[in-house]
């Protein structure tokens, strides 16, 4: 996989799933070098400006100047702010949306493919239809929508239902003199203009793009116009049948964001893993025509995670333990503390010291005690010295 970002490309090796692991993994490695370099950083330039002008440091602080001076900044990963749009609120309705019972079904002039279904599609829930290819999860959703009748059985719909269906065909469909806002505009007329534009450009055609020709927008282009279309229309019920194919990783995070807050019945079929771990509240396996319906992901829903690289190398885990990172955190705290301690512990020694040096120039002192006092407080401003140069060496590691 090839990533353009930051005017950089960057290679990763593996699948889709694994390249989105791998992207969170190296964003994570590189703040956390940032931020320890900043704090390495921070910790030279407080050396050199506490003790550069000591006699018995000045040549540790001069060593440490020169490493700040030779040190490659590092720079913090851009955080891109993604757009955001939201779903009109879903209007009022049956909390039985659609129900089918006992349906048989298949397409004219072929095979029965589901086979005596029975499924309640439910306000609040949002359904993934999950199954291998063929096995007729498109075709549940036809059936869904009312554009393919049962063979036998019966679809009952709810008061008041509103159904808003995406399917891949759509984008086909759509007329090609219209520019992308003006479709849009027409077929969500409740939608203001700027409603609308919000749309269009966090799904990926924003500015010019928004502006042009039906007929000028590629294939992707147009699934992304079927989509806004349905998005900005009060519905009740969303039938989706792949909505992230065309869709970039980040406007697939951005339609994930919208749909997580509709609170109308859903039911979508898909191939991508995150948006079923993001969205789906109930899972619809279907097998060899018998659907299985159920609350939640079971292990079995989903293919297992890539756990190898290939030639059997384990895939190193992009964070730590909960209890890892906070038994790390508060020893840093304590470690963080004691610094702060030693530092205001040497300059109220080397504020006593200059006291005592005020002393020795006088006359009719005990020269000799103020002497011993003076060469102990020197002494131990040198331990805690060493100390806190320990200290912030275990800090960085």
């Amino acid at each position: 996989m090839f990533e353009l970002r930051s005017h950089t490309l960057h290679q990763y090796t593996g699948n889709f799933t694994r390249f989105l692991a791998e992207r969170a993994l190296r964003v994570e490695q590189q703040l956390a070098a940032t931020q320890k370099q900043s704090a390495e950083v921070a910790k030279l330039e407080r050396f050199v400006e506490r003790f550069g002008a000591k006699a018995s440091k000045a040549a540790q602080a001069r060593s440490k100047q020169k490493k700040l001076d030779k040190m490659n900044i590092l720079t913090a990963p851009q955080h891109h702010r993604l757009p955001r749009f939201s779903l009109p609120p879903a209007p009022a309705g049956d909390m039985a949306a659609i129900k089918l019972v006992d349906v048989t079904a298949g397409w004219p002039d072929g095979p029965d493919i589901l086979c005596n279904i029975n499924l309640t599609v439910e306000r609040g829930r949002r359904i993934a239809v999950l199954g291998p290819n063929g096995c007729g999860k498109s075709t549940l959703l036809a059936v869904l929508s009312g554009m393919l009748s049962p063979n036998q059985g019966r679809r009952r719909v709810g008061d008041r239902i509103r159904i808003g269906s995406f399917t891949q065909d759509l984008a086909a469909e759509l007329p090609g003199e219209l520019t992308a806002l003006e479709y849009v505009c027409q077929t969500s007329p409740i939608a203001t203009e700027e409603q609308v534009r919000t749309t269009l450009g966090a799904l990926g055609l924003s500015g010019e793009a928004a502006l042009r020709s039906i007929k000028e927008l590629s294939g992707g282009e147009k699934a992304r116009v079927a989509l806004a279309s349905l998005t900005t229309r009060p519905n009740n019920v969303l039938l989706l049948d792949e909505p992230t194919n065309h869709l970039d990783t980040e406007t697939v995070e951005v339609l994930v964001r919208a749909l997580e807050t509709y609170e109308g019945a859903m039911a979508f079929v898909t191939h991508d893993r995150y948006l079923v771990e993001q969205i789906a509240t109930h899972v619809v396996n279907i097998t060899g025509q018998v659907l299985d319906l159920h609350e939640g992901i079971l292990p079995g829903d989903l293919e297992p995670k890539s756990t190898r690289q290939s030639g059997g190398k384990a895939v190193a885990s992009g964070s730590k333990a909960h209890a890892d990172r906070k038994r790390e955190q508060r020893l840093r705290d304590r470690t963080v503390r004691r610094i702060n301690e030693i530092e205001d512990e040497i300059s109220c020694l080397e504020t006593e010291i200059s006291d005592l040096d005020a002393q020795l120039a006088t006359s009719g002192v005990d020269y000799a005690l103020l002497g011993t006092q003076r060469k102990q407080k020197a002494t131990l401003i040198d331990e805690l010295m060493n100390e806190w140069e320990q200290l912030e060496s275990s800090l960085n590691q």
